[in-house]
């Protein structure tokens, strides 16, 4: 007999998902500037990268415009430094996307769980539903999201995982 109740786990990162949904009317029309953007040829890629930790604290996701060698790449206006792009790199100003004792109580029920990584494994096909809503299909150059430093990243424009 097989055991399908949900675990914390599993209810942990359908939560995070509740708490994203409320944020998909202010985060598709961002994602569509970010699309239809008239970028200067330098910029090759647009590299999502989410912050687990930062889920309690703001908006976890940042774009980094990326050059063809897979450096981040700024625009000189005389001296000054400015991104490619006229989008805040950090997306939406929120002040979290969950409360701090939402995660909380699923550690007390199971003090294993990661929260962190839980988080940022249910944000990135909420974001990916939300980059295709925005057009991201026909975005010309690449675009991809995956956890801060880790190597395994979702291609955006083909959607599917791939490997950096």
């Amino acid at each position: 007999m097989s055991n399908d109740k949900p675990t914390p786990a599993d209810r942990f990162r359908a939560g995070v998902v509740e708490h994203l949904k409320p944020l998909t009317a202010e985060l598709v029309p961002v994602l569509r500037r970010l699309i239809e953007y008239p970028y200067p040829p330098e910029v090759a890629n647009l590299d999502f990268e989410v912050f687990c930790d930062g889920f309690t604290d703001g908006f976890p996701v940042r774009v980094f415009f990326m050059d063809a060698h897979n450096g981040e790449l700024f625009v000189y206006r005389g001296s000054q430094a400015e991104y490619p792009c006229d989008v805040n790199p950090e997306l939406l100003k929120v002040e979290h996307v969950y409360p701090r004792e939402f995660a909380a109580a699923f550690k007390e029920e199971d003090d294993t769980l990661d929260t962190f990584t839980l988080a940022g494994d249910a944000l990135i096909p909420w974001f990916a539903e939300c980059w295709e809503a925005a057009g991201g299909r026909r975005f010309n150059r690449g675009a991809q999201i995956g956890l801060h430093d880790e190597f395994r990243r979702f291609d955006l424009v083909r959607m599917k995982w791939v490997k950096d």
